[in-house]
Protein backbone atom coordinates (compact mmCIF):
# COMPACT_ATOMS: atom_id res chain seq x y z
CA UNK A 1 0.00 0.00 0.00
CA UNK A 2 1.13 3.57 -0.67
CA UNK A 3 0.45 6.87 0.17
CA UNK A 4 1.70 9.93 -1.88
CA UNK A 5 0.29 12.88 -0.35
CA UNK A 6 -2.14 13.96 2.33
CA UNK A 7 -5.26 14.20 0.47
CA UNK A 8 -8.33 10.89 1.57
CA UNK A 9 -7.57 9.85 -2.01
CA UNK A 10 -4.19 10.09 -2.21
CA UNK A 11 -3.32 6.07 -1.52
CA UNK A 12 -3.44 2.92 -3.21
CA UNK A 13 -5.71 1.53 0.35
CA UNK A 14 -8.57 4.08 -0.39
CA UNK A 15 -8.46 3.83 -4.25
CA UNK A 16 -8.86 0.36 -3.90
CA UNK A 17 -11.84 0.48 -1.32
CA UNK A 18 -13.55 3.27 -3.29
CA UNK A 19 -13.56 0.54 -6.17
CA UNK A 20 -15.66 -1.58 -3.79
CA UNK A 21 -18.37 1.01 -3.84
CA UNK A 22 -18.09 1.81 -7.78
CA UNK A 23 -18.32 -1.95 -8.56
CA UNK A 24 -21.77 -1.92 -6.70
CA UNK A 25 -22.74 0.67 -9.92
CA UNK A 26 -21.36 -1.58 -12.06
CA UNK A 27 -23.07 -4.30 -10.88
CA UNK A 28 -26.45 -2.27 -11.09
CA UNK A 29 -26.19 -0.60 -13.97
CA UNK A 30 -25.45 -4.33 -16.16
CA UNK A 31 -28.60 -5.79 -14.31
CA UNK A 32 -31.33 -2.66 -14.90
CA UNK A 33 -29.84 -3.03 -18.58
CA UNK A 34 -29.97 -6.71 -19.15
CA UNK A 35 -32.67 -7.81 -21.06
CA UNK A 36 -34.50 -9.54 -19.13
CA UNK A 37 -35.03 -6.54 -16.80
CA UNK A 38 -35.12 -3.80 -19.35
CA UNK A 39 -39.47 -2.73 -19.51
CA UNK A 40 -41.68 -0.19 -21.05
CA UNK A 41 -42.15 1.83 -17.56
CA UNK A 42 -41.44 4.64 -16.01
CA UNK A 43 -40.49 2.58 -13.19
CA UNK A 44 -37.56 0.92 -14.76
CA UNK A 45 -36.88 4.61 -16.29
CA UNK A 46 -36.32 5.36 -12.43
CA UNK A 47 -34.12 3.03 -11.77
CA UNK A 48 -31.93 3.14 -14.69
CA UNK A 49 -31.25 6.42 -13.95
CA UNK A 50 -30.55 6.23 -10.72
CA UNK A 51 -27.51 5.04 -11.06
CA UNK A 52 -26.57 6.78 -14.33
CA UNK A 53 -26.97 9.76 -11.62
CA UNK A 54 -24.75 8.30 -8.92
CA UNK A 55 -22.22 7.71 -11.67
CA UNK A 56 -21.95 11.22 -12.47
CA UNK A 57 -22.02 12.66 -9.34
CA UNK A 58 -19.09 10.40 -7.84
CA UNK A 59 -17.00 11.99 -11.32
CA UNK A 60 -18.58 15.28 -10.29
CA UNK A 61 -16.72 14.69 -6.80
CA UNK A 62 -13.62 14.46 -8.45
CA UNK A 63 -11.43 11.27 -7.23
CA UNK A 64 -10.75 10.02 -10.78
CA UNK A 65 -13.77 7.75 -9.81
CA UNK A 66 -15.37 7.27 -12.96
CA UNK A 67 -12.05 5.06 -14.60
CA UNK A 68 -14.68 1.99 -14.45
CA UNK A 69 -16.99 3.78 -17.16
CA UNK A 70 -14.21 3.10 -19.94
CA UNK A 71 -16.34 0.72 -22.55
CA UNK A 72 -17.20 3.26 -25.06
CA UNK A 73 -18.76 0.38 -26.51
CA UNK A 74 -20.82 -0.20 -23.42
CA UNK A 75 -21.77 3.89 -22.80
CA UNK A 76 -23.35 3.37 -26.11
CA UNK A 77 -25.52 0.78 -26.02
CA UNK A 78 -26.85 2.30 -22.19
CA UNK A 79 -27.80 4.84 -24.41
CA UNK A 80 -29.38 2.87 -27.17
CA UNK A 81 -31.49 0.96 -25.16
CA UNK A 82 -32.15 3.59 -22.91
CA UNK A 83 -34.03 5.87 -25.74
CA UNK A 84 -35.70 2.77 -27.08
CA UNK A 85 -37.99 3.01 -23.84
CA UNK A 86 -37.53 6.71 -23.28
CA UNK A 87 -39.16 7.64 -26.94
CA UNK A 88 -41.30 4.71 -27.17
CA UNK A 89 -44.97 5.12 -27.62
CA UNK A 90 -46.29 3.84 -24.50
CA UNK A 91 -47.71 5.32 -20.80
CA UNK A 92 -50.76 6.62 -21.89
CA UNK A 93 -52.85 4.77 -18.75
CA UNK A 94 -51.50 5.23 -15.52
CA UNK A 95 -48.94 2.72 -14.08
CA UNK A 96 -51.25 1.20 -11.30
CA UNK A 97 -48.07 0.72 -8.66
CA UNK A 98 -47.29 4.18 -10.16
CA UNK A 99 -49.62 6.75 -11.22
CA UNK A 100 -48.13 10.00 -10.05
CA UNK A 101 -44.62 8.90 -12.06
CA UNK A 102 -43.11 12.17 -13.58
CA UNK A 103 -42.08 9.95 -16.33
CA UNK A 104 -45.05 8.34 -17.25
CA UNK A 105 -46.43 9.40 -20.85
CA UNK A 106 -44.31 10.19 -23.87
CA UNK A 107 -45.16 14.12 -23.37
CA UNK A 108 -43.69 14.20 -19.76
CA UNK A 109 -40.55 12.25 -21.61
CA UNK A 110 -40.37 14.64 -24.06
CA UNK A 111 -39.95 17.47 -22.14
CA UNK A 112 -37.33 15.88 -19.52
CA UNK A 113 -35.63 14.57 -22.92
CA UNK A 114 -32.63 16.82 -23.20
CA UNK A 115 -31.60 16.13 -19.28
CA UNK A 116 -31.54 12.51 -19.65
CA UNK A 117 -29.60 12.86 -22.93
CA UNK A 118 -27.20 14.98 -21.80
CA UNK A 119 -26.42 12.36 -19.06
CA UNK A 120 -26.04 9.52 -21.24
CA UNK A 121 -23.94 11.84 -23.45
CA UNK A 122 -21.60 12.63 -20.77
CA UNK A 123 -21.46 8.91 -19.76
CA UNK A 124 -19.83 8.48 -23.46
CA UNK A 125 -17.30 11.27 -23.12
CA UNK A 126 -16.17 9.67 -19.99
CA UNK A 127 -15.63 6.45 -21.70
CA UNK A 128 -13.85 8.30 -24.34
CA UNK A 129 -11.42 10.05 -21.98
CA UNK A 130 -10.48 6.66 -20.46
CA UNK A 131 -10.06 4.90 -23.49
CA UNK A 132 -7.90 7.51 -25.04
CA UNK A 133 -5.91 7.51 -21.77
CA UNK A 134 -5.19 3.86 -21.94
CA UNK A 135 -4.67 4.19 -25.51
CA UNK A 136 -1.52 6.86 -25.79
CA UNK A 137 -1.06 6.01 -22.04
CA UNK A 138 -0.74 10.51 -22.02
CA UNK A 139 -3.46 12.12 -20.11
CA UNK A 140 -6.11 14.43 -21.86
CA UNK A 141 -7.99 16.58 -20.22
CA UNK A 142 -11.88 15.80 -19.49
CA UNK A 143 -14.69 17.95 -20.84
CA UNK A 144 -16.48 19.61 -18.02
CA UNK A 145 -19.92 18.41 -16.82
CA UNK A 146 -22.80 20.65 -18.34
CA UNK A 147 -26.26 19.71 -17.51
CA UNK A 148 -29.94 21.17 -17.84
CA UNK A 149 -30.40 20.63 -14.24
CA UNK A 150 -27.63 20.16 -10.71
CA UNK A 151 -27.34 16.47 -9.97
CA UNK A 152 -29.13 14.59 -8.72
CA UNK A 153 -32.51 15.26 -10.48
CA UNK A 154 -34.93 12.67 -11.48
CA UNK A 155 -34.10 10.74 -8.32
CA UNK A 156 -35.09 13.20 -6.54
CA UNK A 157 -38.79 12.81 -7.66
CA UNK A 158 -38.62 9.02 -8.15
CA UNK A 159 -36.48 7.50 -4.97
CA UNK A 160 -35.45 3.69 -5.56
CA UNK A 161 -34.19 1.40 -3.34
CA UNK A 162 -30.85 0.98 -4.62
CA UNK A 163 -29.84 4.63 -3.73
CA UNK A 164 -31.14 3.78 0.13
CA UNK A 165 -28.85 0.41 0.01
CA UNK A 166 -26.23 2.26 -0.87
CA UNK A 167 -26.39 4.58 2.32
CA UNK A 168 -26.99 1.53 4.07
CA UNK A 169 -24.30 -0.06 2.31
CA UNK A 170 -21.98 2.31 3.97
CA UNK A 171 -23.33 2.73 7.49
CA UNK A 172 -22.25 -0.87 7.85
CA UNK A 173 -19.21 -0.71 6.22
CA UNK A 174 -17.68 1.74 8.72
CA UNK A 175 -19.17 0.10 11.41
CA UNK A 176 -17.69 -3.52 10.33
CA UNK A 177 -14.62 -1.89 10.48
CA UNK A 178 -14.40 -0.23 13.63
CA UNK A 179 -16.37 -3.27 15.59
CA UNK A 180 -14.49 -4.84 18.58
CA UNK A 181 -14.31 -8.06 16.15
CA UNK A 182 -11.54 -6.26 13.75
CA UNK A 183 -10.06 -4.15 16.56
CA UNK A 184 -7.98 -6.72 17.65
CA UNK A 185 -6.35 -6.94 13.80
CA UNK A 186 -7.10 -3.68 12.47
CA UNK A 187 -3.98 -0.95 11.55
CA UNK A 188 -4.02 2.78 11.37
CA UNK A 189 -4.20 2.06 7.38
CA UNK A 190 -7.11 -0.12 7.70
CA UNK A 191 -8.95 2.55 8.78
CA UNK A 192 -8.97 4.02 5.26
CA UNK A 193 -11.48 2.26 4.50
CA UNK A 194 -13.57 4.12 7.22
CA UNK A 195 -12.87 7.36 6.01
CA UNK A 196 -13.70 6.67 2.44
CA UNK A 197 -16.77 5.39 3.26
CA UNK A 198 -17.94 8.67 5.92
CA UNK A 199 -17.02 10.75 3.09
CA UNK A 200 -18.82 8.99 0.06
CA UNK A 201 -22.03 8.93 3.09
CA UNK A 202 -21.21 12.66 3.67
CA UNK A 203 -21.46 13.92 0.02
CA UNK A 204 -24.10 11.48 -1.03
CA UNK A 205 -26.05 12.98 2.56
CA UNK A 206 -25.48 16.29 1.44
CA UNK A 207 -26.50 16.43 -2.33
CA UNK A 208 -29.52 14.22 -2.02
CA UNK A 209 -30.37 16.07 1.28
CA UNK A 210 -31.37 13.11 3.46
CA UNK A 211 -30.29 11.18 6.51
CA UNK A 212 -26.92 9.38 6.52
CA UNK A 213 -29.17 6.87 8.83
CA UNK A 214 -27.04 8.26 11.86
CA UNK A 215 -27.36 11.12 14.29
CA UNK A 216 -24.56 13.52 15.25
CA UNK A 217 -23.53 11.72 18.40
CA UNK A 218 -23.10 8.06 16.95
CA UNK A 219 -20.43 10.07 13.54
CA UNK A 220 -18.79 11.35 16.93
CA UNK A 221 -17.88 7.76 18.55
CA UNK A 222 -16.96 6.69 14.81
CA UNK A 223 -14.64 9.82 15.07
CA UNK A 224 -13.06 8.51 17.98
CA UNK A 225 -12.56 5.08 17.37
CA UNK A 226 -10.85 6.32 14.45
CA UNK A 227 -8.48 8.19 16.40
CA UNK A 228 -7.97 5.68 18.82
CA UNK A 229 -6.90 2.87 16.32
CA UNK A 230 -4.54 5.63 15.01
CA UNK A 231 -3.19 6.45 18.17
CA UNK A 232 -2.43 3.17 19.11
CA UNK A 233 -0.78 1.76 16.43
CA UNK A 234 1.53 4.22 16.46
CA UNK A 235 2.29 3.18 20.40
CA UNK A 236 5.76 3.22 20.94
CA UNK A 237 6.73 6.22 18.85
CA UNK A 238 6.22 9.30 20.18
CA UNK A 239 7.01 10.92 17.00
CA UNK A 240 5.00 9.39 15.02
CA UNK A 241 1.88 10.63 16.67
CA UNK A 242 0.76 14.35 15.60
CA UNK A 243 -2.55 15.64 16.03
CA UNK A 244 -1.68 18.49 13.48
CA UNK A 245 -1.05 16.35 10.54
CA UNK A 246 -2.24 17.55 7.12
CA UNK A 247 -3.97 14.12 6.68
CA UNK A 248 -5.47 13.38 9.95
CA UNK A 249 -6.90 17.01 9.78
CA UNK A 250 -8.20 16.41 6.31
CA UNK A 251 -9.87 12.78 7.75
CA UNK A 252 -11.71 14.76 10.64
CA UNK A 253 -12.52 17.21 8.65
CA UNK A 254 -15.09 14.59 6.87
CA UNK A 255 -16.32 12.94 9.89
CA UNK A 256 -17.04 16.78 10.80
CA UNK A 257 -18.91 17.42 7.51
CA UNK A 258 -21.08 13.86 8.04
CA UNK A 259 -21.93 15.18 11.52
CA UNK A 260 -23.39 18.40 9.91
CA UNK A 261 -25.49 16.25 7.75
CA UNK A 262 -26.39 14.22 10.39
CA UNK A 263 -27.78 17.82 12.52
CA UNK A 264 -29.30 19.01 9.52
CA UNK A 265 -31.15 15.76 8.46
CA UNK A 266 -31.63 13.79 11.40
CA UNK A 267 -32.86 10.14 11.64
CA UNK A 268 -36.32 9.36 11.70
CA UNK A 269 -36.98 8.39 15.76
CA UNK A 270 -39.16 4.66 15.48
Amino acid sequence: MGFWGTKLYQSDQALDYFSTITDLLEREMAYWFSPEQVRHEAWWLGQALAVVELMLLFEQHDKGSSVYVQSEAAAARWREVFLQVWDGDWGHEPEPYDPQNPLRTPEQRQQERPMALAMFDYLHTIAHFWTQIGMSGSKPELAPMQLPHPLPYFSLRTPTRFTSDLFGHLEREIIYWLSLEKRSEIFWSDVVEVWVAVDVLGFLSERYERTPGVNATTVQVWREKTVDIWKDSQEGDEQAWDENDPLLVTVMGVFDHLACMAEKYPPMEW
